[in-house]
């Protein structure tokens, strides 16, 4: 077992001194009782803050999962609607989850499907032959998800490593049951930095965490596909490199293993619909939410009591310190927002805390302190459903901000590229205390989002998993932003963006090479209806500045050029041309930026350049393709060539320059009809026999 740090292992020690069991409270009553299959309920909000209604009706222990339009959305069931009414409120319109299919072929169908899907997750190069078990059709268990863990840090010693950074309730309880709470840390070095817990490598720090809440099934299979990528495109992808050797990220595939076990076996034995999503009836154990804590917990004499609505356990998204026992919180054991007895009184949100403030330390910002702008790290934590990307404070929309403006920035950046809306949760959905992005931000002084995944449109809690593709291809380009911005959360954001960067030799200017990109500074996510959504997306200002760094980043040995700006505007293309000395043998990264009429410098994009050994192979072809001369004669070229890359490679300067002077002798012999592309050639072979001397 790999080394846990300090405090950790410090709240490890104290938490298993401290006792889970307390006198059993009365199961309280639910607005919602046992039914078939759940409905949707569309609450008219006609004369009511949209959001405050959602708070209220959360507090009153109705399950609130969205809002359409102005109207809060509740999970229910036939009772539900009476429920509100008894209260006042008016049912806008219901339908139920899904329709399951019933007959014997359509069953079937689906079950090809799920397969098909299951067949197709993906894993790293490396883990290729491997197979994990899966659930509902190709979700990977929680005993997947250990077994990948450890897979990946034995396949990947070099970026990765496995880090146990606590243990469940159900652990504590009986160390043969439960879980160890399981992180992958992924940065280039992970073998050679020493213990993370010293923070040797200095690197500012990236932190993924999902499925706090058992049932959002999204949220894991994406930690996994994040790891996938990452692992297999370190050295391959040019940002996903950078990323890497400048930044530590930290993946938390299951916050709630515990959780996650009971909704295993619950899902796959659901109904599904035409989609293949699962229709759970409202006795289903698919709808655990919170840990399984069943300390203060009463079961329901009702053996058909609805399990949706009453059910063991904290919710882990409650427990959090910060506003703890705040809005949309409950006191009631069977309440899906129970808050539990105390502030971190669950092991998962104790060893949560413990291990965020290792990595990132204390920083209090409360509503009054600003977290200081150069504070580095980000934190995103993955729940569904709703299409949101949510930023503090989540326990009162009213609540002061100190760093609001760089934390809309960020937020707006992320919903961009996922196409989510954003806002503070009390302004797009309901105020909720006690989470986790709340106390990141107010305790440690971190940027922290919400993404909460999908629409009741793509399967809600319960997507099928042919869905995945989807969900990831929204989200990827969100969460490497997030990642990148680690270095420099406050800042960054609030400058340009950088899109399509391309860098290629100049073949007519022997060792130049051209950068080509387009730099937006008009790139925030859109809150649509300015009524129904009043939150304003940050104000877009002109591009006015960009330069492109050669042989490392900024104050790390790169060298910096300005890049012209071929058009004016918020979005404009960049043109510019820098030295390509560095890359004349290996392929080397280059890193590009832009700077707002506000002052903000953006964050770095970085590209390949390919060695111009490799691009003058590419270039006799395409001059060939033109016309310059015969295949044949490239054929020619292509051997003398081949020779001087070969020498380059066993470190023979001398021969390869030997072999320069015939190249050049052949192009003068071949190419005589051209003489663009016979100075192009002869250009570049000069330079590179400069580069040899």
């Amino acid at each position: 077992m790999r080394k846990r740090g300090t405090a950790a292992l410090t709240a490890l020690a104290a938490l298993t001194a401290l006792s889970f069991t307390s006198g059993p409270a009365s199961a309280a009553s639910s607005p919602r009782a046992a039914g078939t299959t759940p409905l949707l309920i569309s609450v008219d909000a006609s004369g009511h803050d949209p959001a405050a209604l959602g708070t209220e009706l959360l507090a009153a222990g109705f399950d609130v999962v969205s809002r359409s339009g102005s109207n809060p959305v509740v999970l229910g069931d036939g009772s539900t609607s009476a429920a509100l009414a008894a209260k006042g409120l008016r049912t806008a319109s219901s339908r139920p989850i899904g329709v399951p299919v019933t007959s014997a072929a359509a069953k079937s169908t689906v079950k090809r499907a799920a397969t098909s899907a299951a067949a197709t997750y993906p894993l790293p190069g490396k883990l290729a032959a491997k197979e994990y078990e899966t659930f509902f059709g190709g979700y990977r268990t929680v005993d997947a998800h250990e077994q990948f863990l450890a897979d990946v840090a034995k396949a990947y010693p070099a970026l990765t490593q496995r880090v146990v950074w606590g243990k469940s309730w159900k652990k504590l309880q009986d160390p043969a049951q439960g879980h160890d709470l399981l992180a992958l840390r992924i940065t280039a070095g992970a073998d050679k930095d020493g213990d993370w817990t010293s923070h040797a490598n200095r690197k500012p720090r990236f932190v993924l965490n999902t499925q706090t809440h058992a049932r959002e099934i999204v949220a894991s299979e994406i930690a996994w596909r994040f790891i996938t990528q990452l692992v297999d495109g370190y050295g391959v992808d040019a940002e996903i490199t950078a990323l890497l050797d400048s930044t530590e990220v930290w993946v938390i595939p299951q916050a709630n293993p515990d959780g996650v076990d009971l909704i295993e076996p619950a899902l796959e034995a659901a109904p599904r619909n035409a989609a293949g999503d699962a229709v759970p009836t409202s006795t289903s154990r698919a709808w655990q939410r919170k840990n399984v804590n069943n300390s203060n917990y009463t079961p329901p004499t009702n053996p058909n009591a609805s399990y949706s609505s009453n059910q063991p356990g904290i919710d882990l998204n409650r427990n959090y310190p910060t506003a703890w026992g705040g809005a949309s919180t409950s006191s009631s054991p069977s309440s899906l927002t129970y808050k539990g007895t105390a502030p971190a009184s669950e092991p998962e949100v104790y060893f949560h805390t413990a291990l965020l403030t290792e990595l990132f330390g204390a920083q209090e910002v409360g509503e009054t302190t600003p977290a200081p702008t150069a504070r580095q790290g980000t934190y995103v934590t993955l729940h569904s459903y709703a299409d949101y990307v949510i930023y503090p404070y989540a326990y009162s929309r009213t609540a002061n901000v100190p760093n609001l403006e760089a934390l809309k920035a960020l937020g707006f950046r992320l919903s961009k590229y996922n196409g989510f809306l954003s806002g503070k949760a009390g302004e797009i959905l309901y105020d909720n205390a006690g989470n986790d992005i709340d106390w990141v931000y107010s305790a440690l002084g971190v940027p922290a989002y919400t993404f909460e995944i999908g629409t009741a449109q793509t399967g809600g809690f319960f997507p099928a998993y042919s869905r995945q593709d989807l969900f990831w291809s929204r989200n990827a380009p969100a969460l490497l932003y997030a990642a990148k911005a680690a270095s420099a959360p406050y800042v960054t954001p609030q400058g340009p963006t950088l899109s399509g960067p391309t860098i290629d030799w100049d073949h007519d200017a022997p060792g130049q090479a051209t950068l080509t990109a387009t730099a937006s500074d008009d790139t925030f996510g859109v809150n649509t209806g300015s009524t129904t959504f009043p939150v304003a997306s940050p104000v877009a200002n002109d591009v006015v500045a960009a330069e492109v760094f050669v042989g490392g980043k900024p104050g790390q040995g790169g060298t910096g050029y300005p890049l012209a700006l071929v058009s004016s505007g918020k979005t404009v293309q960049l043109r510019g041309s820098v030295p390509g000395a560095a890359a004349a043998f290996d392929r080397q990264l280059v890193y590009v930026r832009a700077k707002n009429s506000a002052g903000y410098w953006g964050p770095l994009t970085a590209t390949w350049l390919a060695p111009l050994t490799v691009d003058v192979d590419v270039l006799i072809d395409e001059l060939a393709a033109e016309g310059a001369y015969s295949t044949s004669s490239a054929d020619n070229l292509h051997h003398w060539w081949s020779n001087v890359t070969e020498r380059i490679k066993l470190g023979q300067a001398a021969k390869a320059r030997g072999y320069l002077d015939k190249f050049v002798e052949k192009v003068e012999q071949r190419v005589r009809t051209d003489a663009e592309a016979r100075a192009q050639l002869i250009g570049d072979a000069g330079f590179l026999y400069a580069q040899l001397s």
